[in-house]
């Protein structure tokens, strides 16, 4: 069977059409929102969080001057590489998963002792701790991970500051010890101050990683966009540090009489768990909004700019 081939008029011999692309490439289809040169109605920039609806795709953020059309391109989660997303993804679970055992063993184990008086059940109380300081550490470094997709990362974000905090409170647990026995060995001031010095080093990073994660989830959430999610873990980033120190700072209402003593010193002791149960539950709510970042990108989340795939 032969095949007529029809010349080429002149304006498609002009603007000849493009080939599609291979089979497997992936493509942008614009959704709801998305009309050509400007920025969906969902975009924020990857940077500061600014939203960038409307604004013309070669403009730079009003907020922070990086270009929009980097945020078109990586802001938003269902555009990102999915290799990322997974880790991300990891991370989160294993802070939400790791911390929360962790965290719910601890807590039964330390009351059991404190009834029973067994020294096995505390001490599974204080294992079921540190595994869940490590499952903090593992987890939110995962989350922290820069995008690979940008040429320097993701430096504007929490991310690098978090990943140094860790590293420093790792060294400052690590030389602690040491630097306090030696010193108590050796009689020596300067050991004992420099021991001081390095546990103040690790309070400060432990400080700007809790902070940091808080901020680190907004950070995500933003661009999954789940704009519920972004708004409670701006609140958590001051709620979770001041919940974390009330203990320490209303037990100095044991030392003077005041009124409703009992009761500071109550909301103190309730106050860390608090804490933690934030913590934790904004990770758990950020290993759901990835999924759905995730879910998106494979056609099956909420209709968008998603990218499909050509079939043969």
């Amino acid at each position: 069977m032969a095949i007529s081939m029809q010349p080429l008029t002149p304006e498609e011999r002009e603007h000849p059409t493009p080939p599609p692309p291979p089979i497997g490439t992936t493509v942008q289809r614009a959704g709801p929102g998305t009309h050509a040169g400007r920025a969906p109605d969902d975009l924020a920039c990857i940077a500061c969080g600014y939203a960038l609806s409307g604004l013309e795709t070669h403009a730079k953020c009003p907020e922070c001057g990086r270009p929009v059309s980097v945020s078109l391109e990586q802001g938003l989660l269902r555009f990102a590489d999915p290799m990322w997303l997974d880790t991300l993804k990891r991370g989160a679970t294993t802070v939400a998963y790791g911390m929360g055992g962790g965290f719910l063993i601890y807590f039964v184990c330390t009351i059991a002792g404190a009834m029973t008086g067994m020294t096995a059940i505390a001490l599974i109380g204080a294992l079921a701790g540190l595994v869940m300081f490590l499952s903090k550490w593992i987890g939110v470094w995962g989350v922290a991970a820069p995008n690979p997709a940008l040429h320097a990362g993701d430096n504007r974000g929490p991310g690098p500051a978090i990943r140094t905090a860790i590293l420093v409170q790792i060294v400052a647990m690590v030389s602690i010890i040491p630097l306090l026995i030696l010193g108590a060995l050796s009689g020596s001031g300067f050991t004992f101050i420099v021991g001081g010095i390095v546990a103040i080093a690790g309070f400060i990073a432990w400080l700007v990683e809790i902070v940091g994660a808080m901020r680190l989830v907004r950070h995500i959430a933003i661009r999954v966009p789940d704009k519920r999610l972004a708004a409670r873990a701006g609140l958590f980033s001051w709620l979770v540090p001041v919940f974390m120190l009330a203990l320490p700072i209303v037990s100095v209402a044991a030392i003077f009489p005041i009124p409703g003593q009992m009761a500071i010193l109550f909301i103190g002791a309730v106050s860390p768990f608090a804490a933690f149960i934030m913590y934790i539950a904004a990770f758990y709510s950020l290993a759901g909004a990835i999924d759905r970042a995730r879910f998106s990108q494979q056609g099956v989340g909420p209709q968008g700019a998603q990218p499909v795939r050509h079939a043969a």
